[in-house]
């Protein structure tokens, strides 16, 4: 033990240190998509939620925790609204059913997403695309001269724009625009109600509606949902729902159940100083196992490329660049901004230019539900190349 002492008097000291650093240090901006009613930072939806009861003040506002379909199924309503807003909104068949059968009855969804996808979007004929803008403001009105404002609302912080590449012109109206004149808003009729498309929704967080001159275009977005109706405000479809529930995040989040977790970890280190060496047995010598890993994924690959899968070979070629860039490089790739994209650049030595040109592939292939060959091998020779540059070796063929 005395041989012992010296380090492990150290390595308390340590640990000490870093407790006091950790607790005194200020927290920093969560930036992160949440969209969440309960959430204060700068993309939540806190502000949001609490000012809906002046914008419907006459009728009940219900918080959505299940699914579209245990919500609405067996169930009739009249005059609602049902409220999205996230990243993507990609409902199931059973959820997409239910919804349109509540607006056939007359009632209103407002989605507010980047994309949307599945069977919702197969049956009211939407896609939505994107362009790279970088450093540059979003920059987006109101088609209706009575709602227009005189200068364009501008969002910053977000380096992609998206729109409505395709929707049914005879059964939808454009309520707004983007800087190219691109729809980002819509309106469609289906049975007696209708649905309202947004693919803006940063535009609807406490950053944009603290602003003064954006916090207009919230207002009078939501002025198209009838105002003595009933409103359903969803918390169920949101990307980071599963996240929050898991128990280590919990544990994580909370202050005192986090500092609990670190001394348990740290009594366990030092137990295992103290008492490993007097009980530790020898450990016989073991001839190592035949690494097969290689060959196995070479088959694998080979009959991916032989069902011509070429979009599922690309996405984990894609998840496996992303993995290297965060364990080698310490890169967070929530939000890919311009200062993501200088940081890899520097970190792995290959040119901006051709990181940039790497994400907005991935972009455009993340938003296709089919490639073809030729896409497959573009994007893997950008990712060779990247690997090739940044020597990176041992990556996966």
């Amino acid at each position: 033990m005395k041989k012992y002492s010296k380090f492990i008097i150290v390595f308390i000291l340590t640990f000490l240190l870093f407790v006091i650093v950790r607790i005194t240090e200020p927290k920093g901006i969560d930036w992160s998509l949440s969209f969440s009613k309960d959430d204060k930072i700068p993309y939540g939806s806190y502000i949001l939620y609490q000012v809906l009861p002046e914008l419907f003040p006459k009728e009940e506002i219900q918080v959505s925790q299940y699914p579209v379909y245990n919500i609405l199924k067996g169930k009739e309503y009249k005059n609602s609204n049902y409220i999205f807003i996230n990243n993507t909104f990609a409902p199931d068949e059973l959820d997409t059913k239910e919804l349109l059968n509540f607006v056939k009855e007359g009632n209103n969804v407002f989605i507010i997403a980047y994309f949307i996808r599945g069977k919702l979007s197969d049956t009211l004929n939407v896609q939505t695309s994107l362009n790279y803008v970088g450093n540059d403001s979003i920059k987006i009105n109101f088609s209706n001269l009575e709602l227009k404002n005189n200068l364009p609302y501008s969002f910053k912080n977000s380096p992609l724009d998206y729109y409505f590449t395709n929707f049914d012109t005879l059964e939808s109206t454009a309520l707004g625009f983007n800087n190219d004149n691109k729809t980002n808003f819509i309106k469609i009729k289906f049975g007696k109600g209708y649905f309202y498309l947004n693919t803006i929704p940063i535009a609807f967080t406490n950053y944009n509606i603290l602003d003064s001159l954006n916090s207009g275009y919230i207002y009078k977005a939501l002025s198209y949902l009838p105002a003595d109706s009933k409103i359903f405000w969803d918390e169920y479809y949101k990307d980071n729902k599963a996240a929050i529930r898991t128990p280590l995040r919990f544990i994580l989040s909370t202050q005192p159940l986090k500092w609990a977790y670190y001394i348990l970890i740290f009594s366990i280190i030092i137990y295992i100083i103290i008492e490993g060496k007097r009980k530790q047995r020898i450990i016989p010598e073991m001839k190592p196992f035949q690494n097969t890993s290689l060959e196995f994924a070479g088959i694998i690959g080979k009959l991916y490329y032989q069902q011509k899968n070429h979009k599922n070979i690309a996405e984990k070629k894609i998840n496996y660049l992303l993995d290297q860039i965060r364990s080698r490089y310490y890169v967070r790739l929530d939000e890919t901004t311009e200062e993501t994209f200088e940081k890899i650049s520097k970190k792995s030595g290959v040119e901006l230019k051709e990181v940039k040109s790497i994400f907005k592939y991935i972009n455009y292939i993340s938003i296709r539900p089919q490639i073809k060959e030729k896409e497959l091998k573009y994007i893997n020779s950008l990712i060779e190349s990247f690997y090739k540059k940044a020597g990176i070796y041992g990556r996966a063929n």
